[in-house]
């Protein structure tokens, strides 16, 4: 299959599974590789942005993110699930983290992507072994991703960074990180990868992150189950909550 036949694939499969069609925009202002924003309530259509620029993988980048929504639609109605945070969790958050003495846009900030990181790390772990299986074609954008993703993350080990912000909200980045770094070294057979954060003492907390992925279930119903074990361990717990994701 032509790998844009892929994503063609997946979105028509997002489509079937909820109903709704997809809109993919080119977006040069996006702080991250690519985002989506699903589909609820009463939008028309789940849009995917993704940052454009000369080599990048972008049809890896596109599936990825569909594959996620494929992931929440398999699931039956009253199974999808949304991470959310409110009012009071954000400011119990703010005050355990450390971060009362930023300014309220930077520590939200901070937060919700703490939030989105554990919502969608792990997760992508399963979307990324299941790419990998079913869509070989995509190998190879796929590999240049993950190490753009990991060079990107690396830079975050800089002291001079770690030191800009309050240690609880490092160390559940880094671990995180951590993870993700040893689930790529053993796909690519590249130790480096994850040698920087076994220096800082990061082992034992990706190992337990990565754990997870052989304890719970790996059926989209199982997402969230994952999440919270991800939270448990980075101490995330009670900072967000679930809610349903619901179409109208």
């Amino acid at each position: 299959m032509p790998i844009p036949s892929v994503t063609n694939h997946l979105a028509a499969e997002v489509e079937r599974l909820s109903g709704r069609p997809v809109i993919v925009q080119e977006d040069r202002s996006l702080p991250v590789f690519a985002n989506m924003v699903t589909a609820r309530g009463s939008a028309p259509a789940h849009v995917v942005r993704y940052r454009p620029g000369p080599g990048m993988p972008t049809d890896y980048f596109i599936a990825f993110q569909l594959t996620l929504v494929v992931r929440l639609f398999s699931c039956p109605a009253d199974e999808r699930w949304q991470v959310a945070a409110d009012e009071m969790e954000l400011r119990r958050a703010r005050a355990d983290f450390g971060l009362d003495g930023l300014s309220p846009m930077l520590a939200g900030f901070l937060m919700d992507s703490l939030i989105t990181q554990v919502r969608t790390t792990g997760v992508g772990m399963r979307v990324d072994r299941w790419l990998r299986a079913e869509f070989p074609e995509l190998q190879a954008q796929q590999e240049q991703a993950a190490r753009m993703q990991l060079a990107e993350n690396e830079q975050s080990l800089a002291p001079e960074v770690r030191r800009r912000f309050p240690p609880p909200l490092v160390d559940a980045n880094t671990g995180m990180n951590a993870a993700f770094a040893r689930f790529w070294s053993l796909k690519l057979g590249e130790k480096r990868f994850e040698m920087p954060y076994e220096a800082l003492g990061y082992d034992q907390t990706a190992q337990a992150l990565l754990g997870t992925l052989k304890e719970v279930s790996h059926a989209p119903g199982s997402d969230r189950q994952l999440i919270e074990a991800w939270a448990r361990i980075v101490g995330l717990t009670g900072y967000f909550h679930f809610e349903p994701h619901v179409l109208l």
